[in-house]
């Protein structure tokens, strides 16, 4: 990948686990940096991975948009 398109290359490792009958939670984690991003159900995960697909002027996706309920960095 060149530097060039290194914005149209989105990676994430995605987490899901059940609080309950009917409750899940889930997490995404950027590989590159260990960043998480947390969330209280999947609806939301899906809405915020909706959001960093989405095309800007320049046609790749955002680097970052909201939707998470709360976001680490794992410094390991």
């Amino acid at each position: 990948m060149t530097a060039a398109n290194t914005n149209a290359y989105i990676a994430y490792l995605i987490r899901l686990w059940r609080e309950g009958p009917g409750v899940w939670r889930g997490m995404l984690q950027k590989p590159q940096t260990g960043e998480r991003h947390y969330f209280a159900n999947v609806d939301d995960l899906l809405t915020f991975l909706r959001q960093q697909a989405q095309p800007t002027d320049g046609g790749v996706p955002p680097k970052e948009t909201t939707g998470a309920t709360a976001t680490t960095k794992d410094e390991n």
